[in-house]
């Protein structure tokens, strides 16, 4: 299974910050569309990071209430791992282990098509388990009955 099947299933939508938004703004969205990361692109709609609930969390624990009023990018994370629709889910499940991350930005060369989760990996890696157990209980019961 590849990326694109993540992709075909959970579609496209992306939520997004710009770099000069606030973090109250940023939180606000996640809570909106009720995701943990936003993408962060320049208003050329470049990736230039990504912000998620912990880098928020980190902020407040450092700064208390002046936190909503920080700049996403002062707190994006900005060294990013990313994925193509052509990649092996379980190379991505692999990426996001190593790296510890939980959020993979889908690229298409410079071009962002879409944003997984580990949530999203681990509920298709789920389903391709459970089809892979009854192919093989199938064949086990066509074994027995020969």
């Amino acid at each position: 299974m590849i990326v694109t099947d993540i992709i075909d299933e959970k579609g496209r939508a992306v939520a997004k910050a710009q770099p000069g938004d606030m973090l109250v703004e940023a939180a606000r969205t996640m809570q909106k569309f009720n995701v943990g990361a936003l993408v962060v692109c320049d208003k050329s709609e470049q990736l230039v990071g990504i912000v998620s609930e912990r880098d928020i969390m980190h902020a407040v624990a450092d700064h208390g209430r002046p936190a909503a009023e920080i700049q996403v990018k002062k707190v994006m994370t900005t060294e990013l791992h990313t994925c193509t629709l052509a990649d092996a889910i379980i190379d991505v499940m692999h990426l996001m282990t190593e790296k510890r991350i939980r959020h993979v930005p889908v690229m298409d060369g410079k071009q962002l098509i879409a944003i997984i989760s580990i949530g999203d990996v681990v509920k298709r890696r789920l389903s391709e388990t459970k089809i892979e157990s009854q192919v093989m209980r199938d064949y086990v019961q066509v074994l027995r009955s020969r």
